[in-house]
């Protein structure tokens, strides 16, 4: 999703739980690890590298592969390591207010994004 609002030019902030994205990716996965396809792992613009589509990458791969990602659509992690605690509608129903760990944030559009 950011690196679409990105390409868009729209400004934005990822907020995550998690430190980094190789640290959220892992949490994501949990364990145990559900197989995937190797054709089924893609990411917009970023291929996956396999040599058998019908095989099945390691979850360390896969960790590997968001990592990359992650460097691919900005170079910086995008990830700001908060816990959201509540998201409510901005007074006059214009927009979003999110609560979170450091500050509250005035948003005008939200995407909630809860696993996998």
């Amino acid at each position: 999703m950011s690196h679409r609002l990105k390409q868009r030019g729209l400004a934005h902030l990822v907020l995550a739980a998690a430190p980094d994205c190789r640290t959220l990716a892992k949490r994501t996965l949990g364990r145990p690890a559900i197989p995937v396809s190797n054709w089924a792992v893609r990411l917009p613009d970023f291929p996956f590298p396999h040599a058998d589509p019908d095989g099945f990458a390691t979850t360390r791969e896969i960790v590997d592969f968001i990592a990359a990602y992650a460097d691919f659509i900005g170079g910086a992690d995008p990830l700001r390591p908060v816990s959201v605690t509540a998201l409510r509608c901005r007074d006059g129903g214009s927009g979003f207010v999110a609560e979170h760990s450091r500050t509250d944030r005035s948003l005008t559009n939200v995407v909630v994004a809860t696993g996998p």
